[in-house]
């Protein structure tokens, strides 16, 4: 495996792994009443993850191809 496709995979993770930080953000408080105290507490972190992939998938569309 060279470089490059180690890169799409990284991509492809990342942007996977942001889709569902961001579902969760935006579907939690719809499954749940109230917000549970994890999802409050693991809000940031699933808030960097989603910027992460989206940092990622702009520098992929216009850096590398």
């Amino acid at each position: 495996m060279r470089g490059h496709d180690l890169w799409h995979i990284a991509v492809l993770g990342s942007a996977l792994f942001g889709a569902a930080g961001a579902a969760i953000i935006a579907l939690g408080s719809l499954i749940f009443d109230d917000p549970s105290p994890a999802l409050a507490r693991w809000r940031p972190v699933i808030a960097a993850v989603v910027a992460a992939a989206a940092v990622l998938v702009i520098l992929e569309w216009t850096l590398v191809h």
